[in-house]
Formats: C-alpha cells, structure tokens, sequence
C-alpha cells in the first residue's frame, strides 16, 4: 500500500502535465533563495534559508526573484508597467534592509547536499537501531484485490506457504537487542501474510527476546487483518501489552469489497466481532492506546463513508487512531484521475471540511479532531509539521546531510522469512534492496551505497530546491523501479514534493489569514 499524499489527492492527483513545471528548480546562484506564492487575500514569500514566511507588498512579490540578479535600472525597467519608479525604488530599499537587518533573502545556497557520513551511518547501524520486524509467515488466510503480494504487482512476491525458523528469528532478535543500546525504545513487531498464522513462532520471540533484552525492556507490535484476533491469541496479545494495528477499511460495503478469505468469503462481520470481543474482555485497551486500524483507500471508496463509520460505531473511542493509505497503482494503470473517481471526490469533500474545521478552530477541541478520523489522519500531518518547522539563523549550512531520508535499517530493519535484512517492509523484496542478513548483520557498505545512489539520482537539485529544508523526499520504498532507484521516479516524486508543498503553503496562510491560533493545538504533537 501507499502512503499517499492524501491533499494531493483531494485535489485531484497532479498527472505529468501538471507537474512539468516542477520537474525543475532555477539553479541561479545570484536570486534570493525564496519562493512566491499568493492566497486569495495576500502576496507572500518563503525564505527557504530562515524558514519564515514574510508578507509582501504586490512590487516586492514581483521583484524579489530578479533582486541580485541585474542591477537597479533593469530592474526598474522590466517592472516600469505594473509599478512606478518611487514604489520599485522603495521595494528595493525594503528588501536590502531586510537582508541586511534580519538576515532575509539571501541568495545562499549550500554548497553540497550529501548523505551521512560514514561513522554517523555506523554509529547508528551499532548502538541506535529503533524497531526490528520479523516477517514470519508469507501465507495469509485472506486473499485482498488491493494486496501488494496478490499477482497483479510483478515487483513483489507472492503469498506462499514459507514460514519464518525460530534460527533466523533467534539470530534476528539476538543481532537487533545487540545494536539498540542507545535507543530509548525498542520495538520488536510481527508481520505477514497474517501473523498470527504462526503464534507459537511470535510466542516463542516475545519470550526470548524479555529474557535477553536486559535493562533497556522491549516493546511489541503486531498488524493484523483480525480475523484470528481471539481466544488464546487475544489473550496472549493482550497479556504481553502488545500494540495492535487492525486492518479494517470501514463500513461492511467498502471493507468486503476487497478484504475477503482465500475462499472469496467476505469478512467484516467476524473482524468487527473479534474487535468487539476483545474490547469488552479487555477495556484497558479502549483507553490505553495500544490499538489502532488502518484503512486502505481504492478509487471506488468513499472516504465520507469510512468517515461516518468511525465517527458512529461504539467500538472506536478517541484514544485509538486511525491510519490510511491507498492502494499502489498496479503496472498497468497510471491513468489520470477520472471524473467519477469517488475517492478524489469524497476526499475533496472531507479536505474541505478539515479546512473550515481549522479555520473556525474546531479542531483545537481534542474530541472534535479525534472524532474526525479520516480527516486527521489524511490531512493533519503535512500541516502538524510545517507548523513546527522552526526557523533558521543565519542561513543553511554550506554542506547539508540528506534531511529526510532514512538510514537503511537503523529506524527499522525488516527480517524476510529466510533471513534477509531489508530497510522496512515496504522496501520490494528484491536483490538490490538486501542490506545484509541475520547471519552476518548489516551490511554498513551496503547502507552506504543505497544512500548514494538516492543523492545521485537527485543530480544538483537539492541544494537548488527551495523545499530543501522541509523535504518530505525520504522513503526509498516510493522512489525505485524493480527495487532500485531511478533517476526519473525520484525526480517525479520532488516534482510531487514542490507541487503538494507550494499548494500547503498556500493554505496554510490562507488558515491563518482567518484563525490566527488555528495550529496552536500542535504545540504538543509528534508523529512516529
């Protein structure tokens, strides 16, 4: 599944000619290093070096970009038909003072934009690994049309009878306990097929790894479609305060539509009874944030209807979340978005209503915002973050490490059935994505070259891009063809990067234009 960019979506999804614009930054080392943009009432202008955002009048807004670059008299006589000399002589003035008195409009760029350094890619490979999952079964009982491991995605492997060995599990869990002394939390998740096809295996690991994990303790996780999510399973889940991600796409209609048994039988009814079941055997977990669903979107769902789902069924309360992707485009599709695709439309709708929500400060009420689960976990986090960006004095650093890109491994390391050490897994199942296994570790060569290949493939961009001190660039699972980074896909998904942030920005400001405190609630979040 996808992560999606759900506001990309609600807007409808950029195809190749909306994004030609932004396949490419200026790499004009003499203009400020900003980018424009306008709301419905304002001219503003991001200062990519500080990361503020500075209101303009319209004769900066239109000369700011061309600032440096030719002097005064040019300037002055390519703009002499929308201003007056005395406004762009006074724009100038505006701008030099703020360069000058409050560090602004720089035209730095730094000069290289590079991976981590070897001995920090080391250091956090030896002491600092986060989370650790064993996938271990490749069979499931169920048999989704959406499923990445059904036929129709020819990239990834397909569901099989191969279960995980308690060596390779041993061997997993022995080499994750002793490179995680430096984290605070340590995270030991199970995944499939369906997990819980193989308890005793997941019994076996949740009791080794609390003998062996010393002081520093361990943490459980496990994702579930829910279907076995009972009885002794349950119990042992519950007993052993595992966290519980639950897949459940919403309303009986939507979910059956694609969640069935190998058989073809449909599932919600025994899914939701279980959830009912285990709620009421154990009602610590309606309050103590250990369970959780995730839905997967296709383009015939309608997100208004998953909403109302949470919103009114009684088994959902606000300490639980709620996490949504949509479903991967197979090989064959890749069409723009139609007209009636019900997934564009009901997301716009919801889009829009998160917006007023915002804007009339709705959502600075907890229970309201908790309440709308689609809303908040399509749209919140791009604005979450931004919000809490902080700012930057003077400018950038000359040499940049790579901001969001993952070290390989270190934040997750996902264990295949036979051994193999992958970055997470939803990194294809493939050659190039091996970064070592559970016999000789990590490969730190390995990780180093997965992370050059990704800053190659970006070219000079990146120190050029004015979305480099936010970037949102960083999954190698979403940028790679067959497994291996490309070039073309990483160069889309920054085209993607520009356009979904030129298109926050925009509505960030246009919120604050109206609720000046309509992001004061984020003080206090974080997101995994």
């Amino acid at each position: 599944m996808s992560d999606s960019c759900f506001e990309e979506r609600a807007a409808g999804r950029p195809g190749e000619e909306d994004l030609h614009p932004w396949q490419d930054v200026s790499q004009n080392d003499s203009s400020p290093f900003v980018h424009r943009f306008q709301t419905r009432r304002q001219k503003y202008v991001y200062d990519v070096n500080t990361r503020r955002i500075i209101r303009v009048s319209s004769v900066v807004w239109d000369i700011i970009e061309d600032f440096g670059c030719m002097d005064d008299r040019r300037i002055t006589a390519k703009h002499s038909s929308s201003h007056s000399t005395e406004e762009i002589a006074a724009a100038l003035r505006q701008i030099a003072s703020a360069r000058e008195q409050e560090g602004l409009f720089l035209s730095f760029r730094p000069k290289e934009v590079v991976p981590p350094k070897r001995e920090k890619i080391k250091e956090r490979l030896d002491r600092q690994r986060e989370q650790l999952t064993l996938n271990v079964t490749e069979d499931c009982n169920f048999r989704c049309s959406y499923c990445v491991y059904g036929d129709k995605y020819r990239h990834y492997r397909t569901h099989s009878a191969k279960a995980m060995s308690w060596e390779v599990a041993r061997s997993a869990i022995d080499d994750f306990l002793s490179h995680s002394a430096s984290s605070e939390d340590r995270v030991i998740s199970f995944y499939g097929g369906e997990p819980l096809l193989n308890l005793p295996l997941i019994r076996r690991c949740v009791a080794y790894a609390r003998r062996n994990c010393g002081d520093l303790g361990v943490r459980f996780g496990v994702t579930t479609n829910g279907y076995l999510l009972k009885g002794e399973a349950a119990r042992f889940l519950v007993g052993e305060n595992f966290s519980i991600v639950v897949s459940l796409d919403g309303p009986a209609e939507i979910h059956d539509r694609h969640r069935r048994t190998k058989g073809g039988a449909p599932t919600w009814d025994k899914v939701v009874s279980n959830v009912r079941d285990l709620l009421a055997s154990y009602p610590e977990y309606r309050t103590n944030r250990h369970i959780r669903f995730n839905a997967v979107a296709t383009c015939s769902t309608d997100l208004c209807e998953v909403q109302d789902f949470f919103c009114s069924c009684e088994l959902f309360a606000d300490s639980m979340s709620l996490g949504l992707s949509e479903e991967s485009q197979s090989p064959g599709e890749g069409d723009p978005v139609l007209p009636d695709d019900l997934l564009a439309l009901s997301g716009s709708t919801l889009y829009q209503e998160f917006i007023r929500g915002l804007k009339s400060g709705l959502l600075n009420d907890e229970h309201a915002r908790r309440s709308r689960w689609v809303q908040t976990s399509a749209f919140q986090k791009p604005f979450v973050l931004f919000h809490k960006r902080g700012y930057l004095s003077p400018h950038l650093p000359e040499k940049m490490v790579l901001l969001n890109t993952c070290v390989p491994g270190a934040r997750k390391t996902f264990v295949s059935t036979n051994g193999n050490y992958f970055a997470c897994e939803r990194v294809v199942e493939c050659q190039e994505g091996i970064i070592g296994n559970v016999r000789d570790g990590i490969d730190v060569a390995r990780v180093e070259a997965l992370l050059d290949r990704w800053n190659r493939a970006s070219g000079n961009q990146c120190r050029y891009c004015w979305c480099l001190p936010t970037c949102n660039v960083g999954c190698f699972a979403t940028v790679g063809e067959d497994g291996t980074v490309t070039q073309e896909a990483k160069r889309r998904e920054c085209a993607v990067c520009r356009h979904g942030t030129h298109q926050l920005l925009m509505e960030y400001c246009d919120i604050l234009e109206e609720n000046p405190k309509a992001f004061d609630y984020a003080a206090e979040m974080g997101f995994a």
